[in-house]
């Protein structure tokens, strides 16, 4: 079986958004005390390479 590349805890993740057509990085900062929820940065970019550099530099 291949193995599959991921991402480790805290490093954020990457995709691609085909409806917007660009590629986007997020990284959980902290969840909300009250709502629960997470509070995340968002990079976007043309191309995943892209993307990466912009997550490395959060």
């Amino acid at each position: 079986m291949a193995r599959r590349n991921s991402r480790g805890t805290n490093e954020g993740t990457v995709y691609y958004c085909e409806a917007k057509g660009y590629w986007m990085a997020q990284l959980t900062l902290a969840y909300d005390p009250l709502t629960g929820k997470r509070k995340r940065l968002s990079r976007y970019a043309n191309t995943r390479r892209e993307a990466l550099e912009k997550l490395n530099e959060l």
